[in-house]
């Protein structure tokens, strides 16, 4: 495994091949509706609020083929440090190419996303889902729902020992059913749950979802299998039932405003019968499921309009870089330095000569780098300086001269 990562620009690179066999980053992603985790960041410090957009819209470079998708996620959840919970149907070891892209952190999971027919990924309130589009654009209208069933609740058992509105983390062990981690989650919140039966057999893997009140989890979990929490029949129970695209919700829509004419435009043919209030970059939208899965989807797209692709034009001299690579060849190593963009020029040998066999002898060489936050200035000559006589890093390029006896060990 090779992974390439500079302050300002991430740019990440796995070699699936027999040259890199051991991996430095180990990764365990769930089988089914986990959230992303890998022991080097199952103690990172995820961001909230505010932060969560900023993080979003950090520009970064990436490039990545023969990866699976857990492993796409858990170095994009780890680099961004924003939680993502990826739906239970979503195969976690499919292999996801991405050329090279310079765009948003919002933008590099679009490009993982696209790769995958009928997924896609929405933000919320301070994680990423990432499940197939229908359960994702409908995901924070089911939310805002659910905030007003927390408020009617409240009201019910006003004075009662009811903790429905709580919010923390939950984690569970291996082989955990869906069913028993709601009525696990539920069995102190104040509110029965009716409906756990119709709840599908399901058996997750060891996993840990982000801080959120009972319904809130409870709905997330629910969207994996198209159902949700209603009202009971009385004002103490919550049902599970299937998802009606036909109830109706309000929720509110924050949107890029130079897009608000062509959305209310597009809004008006697709979605006639939305009540629908504008306000600056703001829309409120009291509608059905099926309208706010809608309005979702349109509202994502033009906020992540402005992801850029392009190449990186700072120096390579005062670029800070982190690399790991653990038995590697040192032509492999170029070779990959050189598909993200760096250039590395080698010297000229002829083949035939002591110097161009030495020179060859050279770069099968294995080598194993452990670098963290360096400047290009120091970084290339600590990963190239013991095979070659000199290195000269400049501005674009790194020129090796002089083959050293170096054994990169």
């Amino acid at each position: 495994m090779l992974i390439l990562r500079s302050r300002t620009f991430t740019v990440f690179l796995l070699l699936m091949i027999s040259l890199i066999s051991n991996c430095s980053v180990q990764t365990c992603a769930s089988e089914a509706g986990n959230l992303v985790r890998s022991p080097a960041t199952s103690q990172v410090e995820f961001l909230r609020g505010r932060e969560v957009m900023q993080a979003l819209q950090e520009v970064t470079a990436w490039s990545a083929e023969g990866v699976s998708l857990a492993q796409h996620l858990n170095d994009w959840q780890s680099s961004t440090r924003v939680q993502i919970i990826r739906d239970r149907r979503i195969d976690p070891h499919q292999i996801i190419k991405v050329s090279a892209f310079t765009g948003t952190r919002a933008g590099i999971l679009t490009q993982i996303t696209d790769a995958i027919p009928g997924v896609a990924w929405c933000l919320a309130e301070d994680f990423i889902y990432l499940g197939p589009a229908e359960s994702a654009w409908r995901l924070p209208s089911l939310l805002s729902y659910q905030k007003k069933n927390a408020q009617d609740l409240r009201r019910t058992l006003k004075g009662t020992q009811i903790r429905i509105s709580a919010s923390s983390v939950t984690t569970w062990p291996r082989a955990s059913a869906p069913r028993d981690l709601l009525n696990q989650r539920f069995s102190d919140s104040g509110v029965a749950l009716i409906g756990t039966e119709s709840v599908p057999h399901d058996l997750w893997s060891a996993g840990e979802w982000p801080s959120m009140n009972s319904l809130e989890f409870g709905t997330v979990l629910l969207n994996q299998f198209d159902l949700m929490l209603t009202a009971g029949k009385s004002g103490t129970e919550l049902q599970i039932a299937s998802i009606d695209p036909s109830l109706t919700i309000e929720a509110v829509y924050a949107f890029n405003k130079e897009h608000r004419e062509s959305l209310a435009q597009s809004a008006a043919e697709s979605v006639p019968g939305a009540g629908i209030r504008w306000a600056g970059g703001t829309v409120r939208v009291t509608g059905t499921i099926a309208d706010h899965t809608w309005f979702q989807r349109e509202v994502h797209r033009s906020r992540w309009a402005s992801i850029s692709n392009g190449q990186l034009t700072d120096s390579l001299r005062t670029r800070r870089f982190s690399l790991t690579v653990e038995n590697a060849t040192l032509r492999a190593l170029v070779d990959s330095l050189g598909q993200n963009g760096i250039t590395i020029e080698l010297p000229e040998t002829d083949p035939a000569s002591d110097e161009g066999r030495r020179f060859e002898k050279l770069m099968a060489s294995p080598v194993d780098v452990k670098a963290v936050g360096q400047p290009g200035i120091e970084f290339f000559p600590g990963v190239f300086g013991r095979f070659f006589g000199k290195v000269i890093v400049e501005e674009d390029r790194v020129r090796l001269e002089g083959v050293s006896g170096g054994t990169g060990k």
